[in-house]
Parts: C-alpha cells; sequence; structure tokens
C-alpha cells in the first residue's frame, strides 16, 4: 500500500505531497508527512510512547483548505521549534475545506530524537488542494 504522503526536493526548499479521502484524511496525513520531512523516515518515535503527553486543542478557520495546511503545518512547525513539543499524534474532531478543529498530543521532544532539518516556514508556494481519483490531493513546500 502506498503511503498517504511522499516528501520531495525541489531547487531550493523541500515538499510534502499528501492526499486524503477527505479534509480530515489530507489534514491529518499533512502532520504526518511535516514529521516525516523533518525527523527522516523510521526515526524512533516508538521512543516518545514513555513520555506523558499533554493535549492541546487548537482549531482555525480560514476561507481554503490551502489556508488550513499552512496554519495546521505552521502551528505543528511552532509547538516543535519554539516550544519544544512533537505533535506525535492529532485527533481531528471538525475538518472541512476551510476550517479545522485539532486536539494535539504533544510530548517533549526527547534529547536523541533531533530534527534532521529545521523548517523555516510553510509556504503557500504552488500550493493548491486538487481532488483526483476521489481524493483530495496537494504539494507543499516547505522553507528549510
Amino acid at each position: 500500500m502506498m503511503k498517504p504522503f511522499e516528501v520531495f526536493s525541489t531547487t531550493a526548499d523541500v515538499g510534502i505531497r499528501v492526499c486524503g479521502s477527505d479534509f480530515r484524511e489530507l489534514y491529518r496525513n499533512a502532520v504526518l508527512g511535516f514529521n516525516e520531512l523533518v525527523f527522516g523516515y523510521g526515526a524512533e518515535m516508538e521512543r516518545l510512547d514513555e513520555q506523558i503527553p499533554e493535549f492541546r486543542d487548537w482549531e482555525f478557520s480560514g476561507d481554503s483548505p490551502e489556508n488550513v495546511l499552512v496554519n495546521l503545518l505552521s502551528e505543528v512547525s511552532f509547538m516543535l521549534y519554539t516550544k519544544g513539543n512533537i505533535t506525535k499524534e492529532l485527533d481531528i474532531s471538525q475538518a472541512a475545506e476551510a476550517s479545522v478543529k485539532v486536539q494535539f498530543l504533544v510530548v517533549p521532544l526527547p534529547p536523541e530524537i533531533q530534527p534532521e532539518l529545521e523548517v523555516k516556514s510553510v509556504t503557500y508556494h504552488n500550493l493548491k488542494v486538487e481532488e483526483k481519483n476521489n481524493l483530495k490531493t496537494a504539494e507543499i513546500i516547505v522553507d528549510i
């Protein structure tokens, strides 16, 4: 089975190709893809199971799914690089074309798991959510 996201390189940045059967799945897979982008495939994330998680509620209403994706991943990036917390899982209670309501399950980033790259920002560059073969797809470019 193909993964619901894929990391790819561009000339000066990197990106995440993501898909989902609905907005909930698209947004969730974008966060999973972001973690793989930052920590690499196969990072020892099971070590996070030993930590006591915190739950953080977050919601966003914008004008498009592109707006939701940029703000969602920007929040995940903020929690990682500013607060030192990795988003281990997320529970999306509401997801629509231009809004999302999420409960992040975050844990402190242990010293033995370090980011392989630093994301400066999540961009709107060429970002467009499209529907193909009953799947919502997007390519999200991040500035590193």
